[in-house]
């Protein structure tokens, strides 16, 4: 035993012999690794971007890539575990040889190739994961559409459908959408829809609302048919408001017609339902609004009848269906008679110097036939208007076209001038 222990002793102390005794232990450690590294492994890398680009053939055609550009598939590769172990996405690339069939409007299916992104890489790739992709190539459209409201509401209490509207106010009017023509060509309206429950005089909300596109015959497009289209706003705030309603007398204020016994002017409907606040509803007087002037200078001895735009006073809205109102006349039993009238002028002459084309102007009158029978010149009031015409005249003649104010004399109030006249004047100043 000692004898043994003695040898072995003496064996280890010699140092070639732990030089030795390393270098194989090194070596054989060197060679366990050299082979695990060495052995192939396999590994999966996922999001690898798919690049697709459109042959120059699509490109002069203006057409676009709107569905298969932003896909993303899974790679199977094989190689060294080292190498494969610090692959990412962007040591890949993905393409498709069937590319260059993009030439035109459609879908397509395309197969997949995926290869190392370097030259370098010493990896292989198995699979691709999906194999193919579909993509979608068209023109691009953009089109703005109006945001129709379609939106309903129900009452808390029945009584108050009666006493109450509902005002939407939203946050925009308009909506651009843009995509691939055959998409966007299929919109012809674009709308809000929804139902506003428990309504009472308080109500007072904010909603947001999605936006739905509609087809021709208002079928509502599915979000399939409208996937590849990308608008501005996505969705809309609503304030939805319940406002007092007010039922008033619908009238026009009559201009430049006859002072006393103004014809008789009939609107239908003779009454409409505002909404508005409760302060603005109160402040109507007599309970009628003006919804328009109606000029007598632009009406004939002929039965008159025009539609005039509701409108309602500011901060108010008109509720009932009417929203024209149509207004009549009926002028037929008066007559029409031509009067030459004098033309006059209130300018100083010994500021300014003025001369006429023609000192007089026909006149076309209309009125009750009696009246007109015994209207003659010295009744009418001819004068030429230079309201803000003179500032740039100097001493040099400067033509002009003047308009006249033209009125009649109060025994024939119940007559009017029909149509508006000017004349031509030739003006200097004066040194």
């Amino acid at each position: 035993m000692n004898r043994n222990q003695s040898f072995l002793t003496r064996f280890f102390s010699h140092n070639i012999v732990l030089l030795v005794l390393a270098f194989i232990l090194s070596f054989t450690a060197w060679l366990l690794i050299k082979t695990n590294d060495e052995t192939d492994s396999t590994a999966v890398i996922k999001d690898v971007p798919v690049t697709i680009e459109l042959p120059e053939a699509a490109v002069n055609q203006d057409l676009k890539l709107f569905k298969g550009g932003d896909e993303k598939v899974s790679v199977k590769v094989k190689g060294s575990r080292v190498e494969v172990a610090y692959l990412t996405e962007e040591s890949i690339k993905v393409t498709s040889k069937q590319s260059s069939q993009l030439t035109a409007s459609g879908s397509y299916t395309l197969d997949l190739t995926a290869s190392p992104a370097s030259l370098t890489s010493g990896f292989s790739i198995e699979s691709i994961d999906p194999p193919s992709i579909e993509c979608f190539v068209d023109n691009e459209l953009e089109r703005e559409f109006t945001i129709d409201n379609k939106m309903s509401a129900e009452f808390k209490d029945k009584d108050n459908k009666d006493k109450l509207s509902v005002d939407y106010a939203l946050s925009t009017a308009t909506v651009k959408v843009s995509g691939p023509t055959t998409q966007v060509s299929k919109i012809n309206s674009v709308a809000i829809v929804d139902t506003v429950t428990a309504v009472d005089a308080n109500f007072d909300k904010t909603l947001t609302e999605k936006l739905l596109f509609f087809d021709e015959a208002g079928n509502e497009l599915t979000d399939q048919e409208t996937d590849m289209i990308k608008k501005d706003v996505n969705e809309v705030e609503v304030k939805v408001t319940a406002l007092p309603t007010k039922t008033v007398n619908l009238a026009v204020k009559p201009v430049n017609g006859p002072s006393k016994n103004v014809p008789e002017i009939t609107i239908s409907p003779k009454t409409v339902t505002i909404a508005g606040p409760s302060d603005t509803l109160k402040a109507i007087g007599n309970d009628t609004i003006i919804i328009d002037s109606l000029n007598f200078s632009e009406l004939d001895n002929k039965n008159q009848s025009k539609k005039i735009s509701i409108k309602a006073p500011t901060g108010c809205k008109v509720v009932s269906e009417n929203k024209e109102a149509q207004v009549s006349v009926d002028l037929s039993a008066y007559s029409q008679k031509f009067v030459t009238a004098t033309i006059s002028n209130r300018i100083d002459a010994t500021a300014y110097n003025v001369e006429f084309a023609s000192n007089t102007v026909d006149i076309t009158l209309i009125g009750p036939e009696d009246k007109l029978d015994s209207i003659t010149a010295s009744g009418i009031t001819a004068i030429a208007d230079f309201t803000g015409m003179l500032d740039n005249v100097e001493n040099k003649k400067m033509q002009l076209t003047v308009p006249l104010k033209i009125s009649l004399s109060s025994d024939y109030a119940d007559c009017w001038i029909y149509n508006s006249y000017t004349t031509q004047a030739s003006v200097s100043k004066n040194d």
